[in-house]
């Protein structure tokens, strides 16, 4: 896995404007993160914010990829869903009832 995250943050620069052109979505909100390994890594968990704009390329291009995979070879994925479960809410569901 160590080039494929580095690929991926090169090309979904564009991801915002191709969904926007195309019309794929009608209110595309999107959220980069990484995750590395809570031992060894500097920054093992980054989180960017939700953006309906291309805001969301320079979310991206800020990420730290470190690539050391930890002593164990495993990421500490368990810091994301914490982050998700303690620091996120769905606005559609919470305040219409309504997925989204």
């Amino acid at each position: 896995m160590e080039k494929i995250p580095r690929v991926l943050q090169r090309k979904l620069n564009t991801l915002m404007g191709f969904l926007l052109e195309k019309g794929y979505v009608e209110h595309p909100q999107v959220l980069f993160g990484a995750v590395g390994d809570a031992i060894s890594d500097r920054a093992p968990l980054q989180i960017g914010q939700f953006e309906s704009g291309i805001e969301m390329d320079n979310d991206l291009g800020l990420l730290l990829l470190e690539g050391n995979g930890g002593p164990w070879g495993q990421e500490s994925y368990e810091l994301a869903l914490y982050f998700v479960s303690r620091h996120t809410s769905v606005d559609c569901w919470e305040k219409r009832k309504k997925k989204g």
